[in-house]
């Protein structure tokens, strides 16, 4: 009864989330490059093009996503990220968290961020995340799905990445990272 319950509040939390979404995508068409000011670059004999965005803020972006899987069930995916001017690099950098839960009892949560430092000379990823996957196994090939025997699992994990690169040329960055799953 209490699942039920958890299950239709986060559907309709999702419906609400992306209605809103659509509404927002839709006011920025009407008002394009809201924020963003051009400056207008020098003769094209320079070589030089500037551009300038003047909105120091940044921009968030709330992702709300259903989740319905047989193995998992149904229930919901919620997702922020920040992306913001940093480091005086021409891109933007980002940070970013997001969890999600289900009606068998799964649920995963987790953050990172990728920074774009010095003009985006360097370039710096960590993130985290942690959960308990609750699933049933049926086994392997298609006769053990047909004979509707299943043996429930649990998998408890707790995952970490970060790496730092540096740029080598146009477009081009080395580097070194770490991975860790457990």
């Amino acid at each position: 009864m209490i699942r039920q319950r958890i299950c239709k509040s986060l559907a309709i939390a999702a419906l609400v989330g992306l209605a809103l979404q659509s509404v927002r995508a839709w006011a920025q068409e009407l008002v394009p490059n809201r924020g963003v000011k051009e400056v207008e670059s020098p003769p094209p004999e320079t070589g030089v093009d500037l551009k300038v965005d003047a909105k120091a803020g940044g921009e968030w972006v709330l992702m709300p996503i259903p989740v319905s899987n047989p193995s998992i069930g149904t229930g919901l995916a919620l997702t922020a990220l920040h992306l913001f001017p940093f480091g005086g690099a021409s891109q933007p950098s980002l940070i970013g968290a997001g969890a999600a839960i289900t009606s068998n009892g799964t649920w995963v949560a987790g953050g990172g961020t990728k920074l774009r430092l010095d003009e985006d000379r360097w370039r710096l990823t960590a993130g985290g995340g942690v959960g308990s996957l609750h699933y049933d196994f049926f086994g392997i090939g298609e006769d053990a799905g047909n004979k509707d025997q299943s043996i429930p699992l649990v998998t408890r994990t707790v995952a970490a990445v970060g790496s730092l690169l540096r740029r080598v040329g146009e477009g081009l960055y080395a580097g070194g990272g770490l991975r860790y799953a457990g």
